[in-house]
């Protein structure tokens, strides 16, 4: 954070956020559900995390239990 500064730090953050949105908009996942499916998929595959997606297309809550995944 020191070498960018704050004002560049939340330039970057922003910037980032917009890809990802744009890229969730162009899988077809425009609302909060889809997105809320999305995470609980990255989330599983990336971390092992047990998920669970609730919600409907105006309002998504996603429930995480992240443990550490055995990489043996």
């Amino acid at each position: 954070m020191h070498l960018l500064g704050p004002d560049k730090l939340k330039e970057y953050s922003e910037m980032t956020a917009q890809q990802y949105a744009d890229m969730l908009r162009a899988q077809g996942k425009d609302n909060a559900i889809g997105f809320a499916m999305s995470e609980a998929i990255v989330r599983k595959n990336l971390m092992g995390s047990d998920v669970e997606v609730e919600g409907n297309p105006d309002e998504a809550r996603l429930n995480l239990n992240t443990q550490m995944r055995d990489t043996e």
